[in-house]
C-alpha cells in the first residue's frame, strides 16, 4: 500500500481497516487501539556521526516542553538512544522477554508526563501502531545509511528530516537523499521531506560555506535556523539528561525549541484540540521490567 493511500484512509477514519505503517517481517498479534491523531517524526541521515540520536532526545524533550506528550523511539541496532535515557534515575536496567504483550503494560518508559522514550527491541510495526494510543508524537531515531529502516521511513512517516552537519560531506549527501526521496516519497500528503543543519559553529568559515551551499540545494526546505554546537548536548545525553536539564541557558535549547514547533506546524492537531483530548496515561508509566535503583 503506497503511503498516499495510508494517509488518505487515516485522514478518512475509515471504520474496522487496520493498515500497517511499517513493513517489517515479525508481526505479532495485535490488540485493538482507540484511534487518535498521531504524528511520526523521523530523523535520518545517510551520513553517520551528524548527531541523530542526540537530536532525536532533546527533540522529544522539546516537544514534550510544549505539551505534545512525545515518544523518542529508538529504532537504530546499537542501541544508543535507549542506553541512554536507561541511565535516568526513573527507569533503569531495562530488558525485553519474547513473550511480552506490548500493550499490556505500555511501549513506552516515560520520564515524565509528556516525555518517554521506547528502546530497541519491540516489534517495530507493531509498535508505531500502538503508540498513537499512548502519546501524539513519535520521534524516530532511524539508523544511517541505505538500510530498510531509512527507506520505510523516507516512504512512510508523516515528517522526514534530514540531518546533516556544516561540511563538504554533508553537502555532497544532498543530492542521493534527493532521488531516494524522489523515489520513495511521491504523496500528496508529504511531497518531500525536509533538512536541518546540526553543530553549526559561525565562528568557522567552512561553517558559513557550507551552510550557504545546502540554501542553494534545498532552498526553505532548510529549516532555520542551524542548531548551534554546543559540548553540553553530547556530555547531557551520555548522562542521561536533555540538554535543558544540563545546560539551560544554551543556544541549543531555543534552537531545538524552534525546531519543534517548525516541525509539529504541519502535521499536528491544534493545541485547542490537543488540550481537549484526555491523556492514554496519567504521570508516571514505568517499563515492564524496570527496577529503580
Amino acid at each position: 500500500m503506497g503511503p498516499d493511500v495510508r494517509h488518505l484512509l487515516r485522514l478518512l477514519r475509515v471504520p474496522e481497516f487496520r493498515y500497517r505503517d511499517w513493513s517489517w517481517s515479525a508481526w505479532p498479534k495485535r490488540p485493538l487501539v482507540s484511534s487518535r491523531p498521531f504524528t511520526t517524526v523521523a530523523l535520518v541521515s545517510l551520513l553517520h556521526h551528524v548527531g541523530r540520536t542526540t537530536l532525536c532526545a532533546n527533540l522529544a524533550a522539546a516537544l514534550g516542553r510544549a505539551g505534545w506528550r512525545t515518544a523518542a523511539f529508538d529504532l537504530d541496532p546499537s542501541g544508543t538512544l535507549g542506553a541512554c535515557l536507561a541511565k535516568r534515575p526513573e527507569i533503569r536496567e531495562i530488558g525485553f522477554e519474547a513473550d511480552d504483550e506490548p500493550a499490556s503494560a505500555g511501549l513506552v518508559h516515560w520520564i515524565d508526563q509528556d516525555v518517554g522514550f521506547v528502546p530497541f527491541g519491540q516489534h517495530a510495526g507493531f509498535s508505531i501502531e500502538l503508540l498513537g494510543a499512548e502519546c501524539d508524537v513519535a520521534v524516530l531515531d532511524v539508523p544511517a545509511g541505505h538500510g530498510p529502516a531509512l527507506q520505510q521511513a523516507f516512504s512512510e512517516a508523516d515528517e522526514v528530516v534530514v540531518v546533516l552537519r556544516p561540511d563538504a560531506e554533508s553537502v555532497q549527501a544532498v543530492r542521493p537523499t534527493e532521488a531516494l526521496l524522489a523515489r520513495l516519497r511521491m504523496s500528496w500528503h508529504r511531497p518531500s521531506g525536509r533538512y536541518v543543519v546540526n553543530g553549526f559553529d559561525a565562528r568557522r568559515a567552512s561553517d558559513r560555506g557550507s551552510l550557504a551551499a545546502l540554501r542553494d540545494l534545498v532552498g526553505p526546505r532548510l529549516l532555520d535556523p542551524p542548531i548551534q554546537e554546543d559540548r553540553a548536548v553530547r556530555d547531557a545525553l551520555a548522562l542521561g539528561r536533555f540538554v535543558n536539564e544540563q545546560a539551560p541557558g544554551s543556544q541549543v535549547v531555543q534552537d531545538i525549541a524552534e525546531l519543534a514547533r517548525q516541525v509539529i506546524a504541519a502535521e499536528a492537531p491544534s493545541r485547542r484540540d490537543h488540550a481537549q483530548r484526555e491523556p492514554v496515561r496519567t504521570g508516571k508509566v514505568p517499563a515492564k521490567h524496570a527496577r529503580a535503583r
